[in-house]
């Protein structure tokens, strides 16, 4: 009884102090304040920026909040963050001061290209107090590149100088051409109004034949950048025979040359540029010389095209900076397109074929065949900065380099070339006769399977191989289905990148990387001879394939 008795007290006095409790919060129910850095509105998810590829832009993507009229946006090449008074860095822009941002997405502009920018957004209304900054997840963002640049046309190029143009009226300070990583002109351009205005400036004083890159700045930002190759001057030789405009290249005009020289003499043989030499002939070069046939720099490379090359003892063949074309006619006029370049059959020797900066285009069979042959032997074969389109035969059968008998091929190098197999069996047919080496150096490869039963690289039923290995390096291989590599030994690949429409059934080779897409993703427009790399996701953009078709940054 005792213990219920005080119990009861005890629930009774709580009762009485909650009662007065009550009653005193009731007497002051609107005493407190309300903080007022609570009464804001709340601050906008970032779901990221999205560079454009004009270089100058960039896409903000945000979630809008309840009760904002208007956003503002402030990037800037410093950094960024609460206790930095809005628009106080040196390099801030603030988009949104006119109240004009008012939904997502939103593309800010000016910005310079290839820079990395700090970010932060806020919420604005005329009713209610700001909302804090917002920033992105990484805090920044980066610009792609910028190319002003035009495109360089043979017009704009001689054995020593460069015509660059860029888009006219473009703010920019400074022009630098570099050769590797040096600098080897700077070009002051903040005074050069006609250059400024126009768009368009002649570099002089350069190497013949030799790789260079232009950049055009503003201040230090770079807003152009693009890669060229200066013309090769015409090579030397103990005769150096300069063809007029209204000579052919034929067997009679080789007899006229030849007969200058001494037996074994070496003769380049400078074409002009934009000339067509057709014949419905066969040349035939003499026993002994070496030849250069050089297309002399211009606006065109000159054109070409004959029935045949025919040749038996040679130190070196060199065609350099000309087309080799296949749409030839017959002896009534007629229009033919040739099987080969190269059909050569017993007793034939050289030591030396190249191919340097030419277009070698339509073959329906081959380019060089050795025919039917146990005794003919090219000990090397180079295509250099080569542009190697087929014929468009369906299952002709025939590679590019193609050999049935004994007839053998020693060294062959593809470098710096673009192969658009367009009909052809694949790149190299070697049936019954060992190679010594082959070499696929940063070669743009595209369509070099005709047909399922076929391989890029063959060495048929029999373990024959490339003696002394086959290695591909910085190489893009895009749309084909076949097979692989069939060859007595093993393939080393560095660099190499298969598109997914790249397909091989079996013989395979390991490429480094492969990229997602296909050649249609990868390249501008395959399907029209435009192997330029357009997609920032592929890992070789910089480094892989031919180097005219690469990013440069």
């Amino acid at each position: 009884m005792k213990i219920y008795k005080y119990i009861h007290n005890i629930l009774s006095g709580a009762c009485l102090l909650l009662t007065t409790i009550a009653a005193t919060s009731c007497d002051n129910a609107n005493d407190w304040t309300v903080d007022a850095a609570h009464n804001r509105l709340f601050s906008c998810d970032l779901s990221g920026v999205t560079p454009e590829d004009i270089g100058t832009e960039a896409t903000l993507e945000f979630k809008t909040v309840k009760g904002a009229e208007y956003y503002l946006i402030e990037v800037s090449k410093d950094t960024l963050y609460n206790d930095i008074e809005m628009g106080s860095t040196a390099t801030s822009i603030i988009y949104g001061e006119d109240k004009s941002i008012k939904e997502s997405p939103y593309t800010m502009t000016g910005l310079d290209s290839s820079t990395k920018y700090y970010l932060r957004l806020k919420a604005m209304s005329g009713n209610t107090p700001e909302s804090k900054w917002s920033y992105l997840s990484d805090y920044s963002f980066k610009t792609k590149s910028e190319q002003i640049f035009e495109e360089i046309s043979t017009a704009d190029l001689t054995e020593n100088s460069v015509v660059l143009h860029w888009l006219a009226n473009a703010e920019v300070t400074k022009l630098e051409i570099l050769k590797g990583e040096e600098v080897k002109v700077t070009k002051d351009l903040t005074n050069d109004n006609e250059a400024v205005t126009n768009g368009t400036i002649t570099i002089d004083g350069l190497e013949a034949q030799t790789n260079y890159t232009a950049k055009i700045y503003k201040d230090n930002v770079v807003r152009g950048t693009i890669g060229f190759t200066t013309f090769a001057a015409v090579p030397s030789a103990d005769l150096v025979y300069r063809m007029t405009a209204d000579e052919n290249l034929s067997n009679e005009l080789l007899a006229e040359i030849t007969a200058q020289c001494e037996p074994n003499s070496s003769i380049t043989i400078a074409i002009p540029a934009g000339s067509v030499l057709k014949s419905s002939k066969k040349l035939t070069l003499p026993d002994g010389y070496s030849y250069t046939f050089f297309g002399a720099a211009g606006e065109k490379k000159p054109v070409i095209t004959i029935q045949q090359l025919e040749f038996t003892s040679h130190s070196f063949i060199k065609f350099q900076n000309v087309e080799l074309n296949a749409n030839g006619i017959d002896e009534t006029g007629i229009n033919k397109q040739y099987d080969y370049f190269i059909n050569a059959a017993n007793d034939v020797h050289v030591d030396n074929i190249t191919f340097v900066d030419c277009d070698i285009l339509g073959y329906k069979l081959a380019v060089i065949r050795l025919k039917d042959t146990n005794t003919a032997e090219i000990k090397n074969i180079t295509f250099n900065n080569c542009y190697i389109k087929g014929g468009n035969i369906t299952n002709s059968g025939y590679s590019i380099l193609d050999t049935r008998n004994e007839g053998k091929f020693g060294n062959i190098l593809f470098e710096n070339t673009t192969i658009n197999g367009n009909g052809y069996a694949g790149i190299i047919y070697s049936k019954n006769c060992d190679v010594d080496k082959i070499t696929i150096e940063s070669c743009t490869v595209y369509n070099s399977i005709v047909s399922s039963s076929k391989y890029f690289i063959d060495f048929d039923k029999k373990g024959n191989k490339a003696t002394n290995g086959i290695i591909i390096n910085n190489t893009i291989m895009g749309k084909a289905e076949g097979r692989g590599i069939r060859s007595g030994n093993d393939v080393i690949c560095d660099n190499v990148w298969f598109t997914n429409d790249f397909q091989l059934s079996e013989y395979k080779f390991t490429p480094t990387g492969t990229f997602e897409g296909s050649s249609t993703d990868l390249f501008e427009a395959p399907e029209n001879d435009n192997f330029k790399i357009k997609s920032y996701n592929f890992g070789g953009r910089l480094n892989a394939g031919a180097i005219k078709w690469r990013m440069t940054e």
